[in-house]
């Protein structure tokens, strides 16, 4: 299982969430980190795509987990994924390669899952500063 996390919205670091101070809490940040894809505004949280020839990124934080099995069944809650829920879930929890330092990484990440027919684009990928300009942070 890998030891760490990539997060591009609302656990990222700083951000006044409860599930955000956990990871505060049980893991060690390691600093901001890009993947190419897409970030889009569901419903006031983003939701990512992960497209690994993109020309696109998505800004986030890196953190390495403590006790990566105990802190991703608690954001698992939060995210709402697991087989015990409604199918199916609007996120997946999955790892993709992310690079890091000269070594490429595994990294679990939370994709989302459900359509993006009606969402709006956030085009430099940064959810933070997508909520500063829009007033919602």
């Amino acid at each position: 299982m890998s030891d760490y996390l990539f997060t591009y919205g609302t656990l990222r670091k700083g951000f006044p969430n409860p599930f955000a101070d956990i990871l505060e809490q049980e893991a060690q940040h390691l600093g901001s980190a890009k993947i190419p894809g897409l970030l889009f505004e569901i419903k006031q949280y983003p939701g990512a795509i992960y497209l690994p020839k993109c020309l696109y990124h998505i800004s986030g934080d890196l953190f390495r987990l403590n006790d990566p099995e105990h802190t991703l069944s608690s954001l698992d809650s939060y995210e709402q994924v697991g087989t015990y829920l409604p199918q199916p879930n609007e996120y997946i929890r999955t790892t993709i390669p992310l690079n890091w330092q000269a070594q490429t990484l595994q990294v679990w990440i939370y994709l989302y899952h459900w359509s993006l027919a009606d969402k709006q684009w956030i085009p430099d990928g940064d959810y933070l500063n997508f909520i500063t300009d829009h007033g919602l942070f």
